[in-house]
């Protein structure tokens, strides 16, 4: 009888241990997934550009940042900008296919845009997939004293 007393708690601390293995290598794989596919947050900044001699001129960056590098959604967007005067331009890059664990996204984009008239413009950024928005982000410009 004490043998068997003996044998059951080391048969159920071993199991413990094998099940503690089990649980952290869960956690560490689902970890590991997640930052694989971690989603990266968008960050548009739009600015008058001063120095240009251009009244009306804009330089609009977006960056991407955190996440995963090789975020697959946001690997070699379509761009679309919205300037919110009624005018749009779009950007596409012809990108190797995407390759999990090897392609990298890019995490800077940079456009301009001149205004023709004063006012305050919302200024939409669509990070697109084929037709499918991917990401979006928006920021407001005040333009002042455009002259035609």
């Amino acid at each position: 009888m004490s043998i068997m007393s003996k044998t059951k708690p080391a048969s159920c601390t071993l199991a413990i241990v094998a099940l503690l293995l089990v649980v952290t290598e869960q956690s560490y794989t689902n970890t590991s997934e997640q930052q694989d596919t971690e989603r990266p947050s968008l960050s548009l900044r739009v600015r008058p550009e001063l120095n240009s001699g251009r009244k009306g001129l804009v330089r609009a960056s977006l960056e991407i940042r955190g996440g995963s590098d090789n975020y697959e959604e946001f690997y070699c967007p379509a761009l679309e900008w919205e300037w919110g005067d009624d005018t749009f331009s779009e950007a596409k890059r012809d990108c190797e296919p995407y390759e999990p664990g090897k392609s990298s996204i890019q995490r800077w984009f940079r456009a301009q845009h001149t205004y023709h008239e004063s006012g305050v413009f919302k200024v939409i950024l669509r990070l697109k997939k084929r037709d499918r928005v991917v990401g979006l982000a928006s920021s407001n410009i005040q333009i002042r004293q455009v002259r035609r």
